[in-house]
């Protein structure tokens, strides 16, 4: 299949206006003359209006893809702000609430260990509590809401 052949299926006017600049090219002019330059009149509007209509639909989708674009963009705008807020949110939480509570217990556990040294018993309920408190400063970690802060050697 050729190029010329791509063209004429996709258009079929053309075939006719083909056939008609063909006949004009032989410069014979016979009695349906007026009928053929009708019918070259009647396709080249049809391809004429296939163009208008190409360019108007070109023009729509341009003007709906800058629309679906600024919506794309606000969107962005909208979600990076949400993030910020809910960053600055979880920070405040974090400093006011959470971590002063988890050093707080992190010291009171320090302060009462050797007292539970001698019972057993008590021994396996502290260390129960401290891996307790673990788990919930790792789910914290895992969350972004705690660091773990590196005790220096000293």
């Amino acid at each position: 299949m050729t190029d010329k052949n791509v063209g004429q299926e996709a258009c079929p006017e053309l075939k006719d206006l083909k056939a008609l600049a063909d006949f004009f090219a032989k410069k014979e002019v016979t009695p349906d003359f007026a009928e053929k330059i009708e019918a070259y009149l009647v396709t080249a509007n049809k391809v004429n209006e296939g163009l208008k209509e190409y360019t108007e639909n070109s023009e729509k989708l341009r003007e709906i893809s800058d629309h679906f674009n600024r919506l794309q963009n606000r969107i962005k705008g909208v979600e990076s702000d949400r993030k910020f807020k809910v960053s600055v949110a979880q920070e405040k939480f974090y400093l006011e609430s959470l971590k002063p509570n988890l050093e707080k217990l992190s010291s009171k556990l320090a302060e009462f260990a050797p007292k539970f040294a001698d019972d057993e018993n008590l021994k396996a309920n502290f260390e129960g509590i401290e891996l307790i408190l673990k788990a919930f400063e790792n789910n914290l970690i895992s969350l972004g809401l705690h660091v773990k802060e590196e005790k220096g050697e000293e």
